[in-house]
């Protein structure tokens, strides 16, 4: 290979690992075949192994639907198919319908579910966005305290590549249609790659005092082993 394809090799490689030109991030439609699509996504994205059994993706189903009923808001980022890197099976050979597959049996292969299509792009990366954490009565945060962001997730083949930044700016922006005074989440303490990122996207870990821990455990979250990090809106 000469010199100069070489460098356009390596041009191209690095656009699509730094950068999706065709990112697109919206919310999901309350619709049957959309939630199939992104719960298996977030099912595959949050599988410890490299198999994702059925009981798991049918779990993960019914949360995000009874989820979306209760107000939270599912976003999720796309991008077009060229640039997706995620598969090697021809369009023509995957499973003509997401709602074929959720019942499939137990054994799924992780990579094949995270091959995932809504509006004909590939689906790179999930999260949700809530607040009625934050009216709970068993804490003392006032509503409007923050938009609550939780199941961040990003394709593996498509991480530091802006994904879990677009969906920030994207919870960002409706946390201001909202009138929330700014995002909040919870990270493992021993999540040193995830905390890395949120500081650098301007996340401040807060200090865990007693209203702070009080939200947690609201949540089932042990305060204990997980970090709140806040970002003004």
């Amino acid at each position: 290979m000469g010199g100069s394809s070489r460098w356009v090799v390596v041009a191209l490689a690095l656009k699509r690992h730094w950068a999706l030109q065709s990112l697109e991030v919206r919310p999901l439609r309350m619709e049957q075949r959309e939630i199939v699509s992104f719960a298996e996504f977030r099912a595959a994205a949050f599988a410890s192994g490299e198999v994702c059994d059925v009981s798991r993706r049918q779990e993960i189903f019914s949360l995000v639907e009874r989820r979306m009923e209760e107000g939270s808001c599912m976003l999720v980022a796309m991008c077009a198919e060229h640039e997706f890197a995620g598969t090697e099976l021809p369009l023509d050979e995957r499973q003509p319908s997401p709602l074929f597959r959720l019942f499939q049996p137990p054994g799924l292969d992780r990579a094949e579910l995270l091959d995932q299509l809504l509006d004909g792009q590939q689906i790179v990366g999930v999260a949700e966005t809530s607040t009625h954490e934050l009216m709970l009565p068993t804490h003392s945060l006032e509503p409007d305290e923050g938009l609550y962001v939780t199941a961040l997730a990003v394709h593996p083949n498509h991480r530091r590549s802006g994904v879990a930044t677009r969906l920030l700016e994207e919870a960002h922006v409706r946390a201001q249609r909202l009138g929330a005074r700014s995002l909040m989440l919870h990270v493992e303490r021993e999540n040193a790659a995830a905390i890395r990122f949120y500081q650098a996207s301007d996340f401040k870990a807060q200090t865990p005092i007693p209203r702070f821990r009080q939200f947690a455990t609201a949540l089932k979250i042990n305060p204990d082993s997980h970090i709140l990090f806040t970002r003004p809106v």
